[in-house]
């Protein structure tokens, strides 16, 4: 059979990324880095 596991440690750190996101400064952060580095070729 399978199971599903679900890692405490994993979610509560993405909950923690999450809410640094919604954060002013990690809003001005995370819309600098929407940006193309390069076009795509052809």
């Amino acid at each position: 059979q399978k199971g599903l596991y679900m890692n405490e440690r994993y979610q509560n750190l993405k909950a923690k990324e999450c809410q640094a996101l919604l954060s002013p400064e990690g809003r001005q952060i995370f819309a600098q880095r929407k940006i193309d580095v390069e076009p795509v070729f052809g």
